[in-house]
């Protein structure tokens, strides 16, 4: 059986929106603005504003920003070299080398073990200490992998037995806490329960701290075969929102209570590729269409052409139109120009430069050098934004 997970999109193209003054920011920041404006693309000092750079890295294959410090892998002969780069005094400085070839770097549920995880199944998953780099221990290969909390669960195929093999394993330690035979199609849950379903659509809940099964395999009456080959799509359609296991095929999304996997509701939708949750609803995003459905019914409460939305009900389209909605009925409550929303901010392209402003009060923090605001991210106080080059820069944001 073939196991698959998940990759990503790519950014809009910058366009030229008039960013909203306000007229209480200080005189620097708009003499600083006219003197951008004149040299055309020269570069920005270390210190704009609200904004200081405090980290950059060239020529990597992945990055995550934590909270102190910048990591990124690098890709080498046999293998990946992860990097971390300090943000704050005294924060994590190290080189580790692991045999994942473009690896997706996570930072697991105890705060202090990083996952470095093949994307491609080359090589093998690998567990570090993210203060000291140090390799703690390293999955078996083609692993399927879940964090749950302060342990991972993985499930490995026995070709020579033709069985599967679920365990339940400490984060930093690799040590195995359970283990039980399991043919695995999906896995998903939180840092107490383990939701498993099998390439016959059999769900079953257990019991992260023991094993123990808290429901045992209940036919979820999925379409599995609705996607046909793509088994890309067949793994990795499912979330848990809340208190509920959603599973959406290419024309239908159903709803099952996490507690005992018994039906709430299905529903046809459009094509979806991710669920959300935005307000007190459930978004499904696919194709340039948000569908806003009630999680009580499964009633569409409303649709329209953005790309992506946030909890909070910021939404952007395809072509990077920003606005604020009423998440409750889709309707838009303030136009907020070209961009996208990252955090607690809102990065706004303009020609040769990127305004970064508070999502809460509009307030204008600083501006940047032009960058991929779809593509940044944010941890703590820091900002992280790629450029051209294979180039990311982290800022302070004040």
């Amino acid at each position: 059986m073939t196991v698959l997970i998940d990759l990503d999109a790519a950014p809009p193209p910058p366009s030229h929106p008039r960013p909203r003054w306000s007229t209480t920011r200080p005189a620097f920041l708009a003499a600083l603005l006219v003197l951008a404006s004149c040299l055309g693309g020269a570069a920005l000092p270390e210190r704009v504003d609200g904004l200081t750079r405090v980290g950059e890295a060239r020529a990597f294959t992945a990055r995550l920003l934590t909270a102190d410090a910048l990591l990124t892998a690098h890709a080498e002969q046999a293998g990946s070299r992860i990097e971390s780069a300090p943000l704050t005094p005294g924060g994590p400085r190290w080189t580790a080398t692991v045999t994942a070839g473009l690896p997706v770097l996570t930072l697991g549920g105890d705060g202090r073990t990083l996952m470095a995880q093949p994307r491609e199944q080359e090589g093998r998953t690998t567990f570090l200490d993210a203060r000291t780099g140090k390799v703690l221990w390293t999955a078996p290969e083609f692993a399927k992998i879940h964090l749950a909390g302060a342990r991972v669960a993985l499930w490995t195929w026995d070709d020579e037995n033709l069985t599967g093999k679920l365990r339940m394993a400490d984060l930093a330690t690799g040590r195995t806490v359970w283990s039980r035979g399991a043919d695995l199609l999906a896995m998903d849950g939180d840092a107490t329960r383990l939701i498993t379903v099998d390439p016959a659509g059999t769900g079953s809940v257990l019991a992260v701290a023991d094993g123990r099964v808290l429901t045992a395999g209940r036919d979820l009456g999925l379409d599995v075969e609705g996607w046909g080959f793509d088994y890309a799509g067949r793994s990795s359609s499912e979330a848990v929102l809340g208190d509920t296991l959603y599973w959406w095929s290419p024309t239908a999304l159903t709803a099952y209570r996490v507690g005992d996997l018994g039906q709430r509701w299905k529903v046809e939708i459009p094509p979806t590729d991710r669920l959300v949750p935005c307000g007190g609803l459930v978004c499904a995003l696919g194709r340039n269409v948000t569908t806003a459905i009630d999680p009580a019914t499964g009633a569409t409460r409303w649709a329209a052409p953005w790309r992506t939305i946030t909890p909070g009900g910021v939404a952007v389209t395809v072509a990077g139109r920003v606005a604020r909605l009423d998440p409750a009925t889709g309707r838009v409550v303030a136009e907020l120009g070209r961009g996208s929303p990252v955090g607690g901010l809102l990065l706004r392209f303009e020609r040769d430069r990127t305004w970064v402003a508070s999502l809460a009060d509009g307030r204008i923090i600083g501006v940047l050098p032009l960058v991929f605001p779809t593509e940044c991210d944010v941890s703590g106080p820091f900002l992280a934004c790629p450029a051209t080059g294979e180039t990311v820069s982290v800022w302070r944001v004040e």
